[in-house]
């Protein structure tokens, strides 16, 4: 409390208060929901392929990696999509 009001004292208000102050105050929380809501979004391979198979437009990446290459025998296809996840996981790992 103390912090927010030097900083409307110096003259933040709205949205410049948030972006300076508050945001920074936060930023550890921030980065680990973050990470934790992407790994666990990028593990939804196996409830999307169990439940509908990516019918019904429930497509995720690595399930479409997995049709592309073992359903429609398109390997180039799939070792592209293979490389794009890989390469969206790395700066999480």
């Amino acid at each position: 409390d103390e912090i927010i009001e030097a900083a409307r004292m110096d003259g933040a208000h709205g949205f410049g208060l948030f972006r300076t102050v508050q945001i920074p105050m936060i930023r550890g929380t921030l980065i680990v929901v973050v990470t934790t809501i992407m790994i666990a979004t990028l593990k939804v391979f196996d409830i999307v392929r169990t439940v509908t198979g990516g019918n019904f437009n429930t497509q995720v990446l690595s399930n479409k990696m997995y049709s592309e290459t073992f359903v429609n025998f398109e390997t180039g296809r799939g070792s592209a999509l293979a490389v794009v996840l890989f390469l969206a996981v790395m700066p999480l790992v």
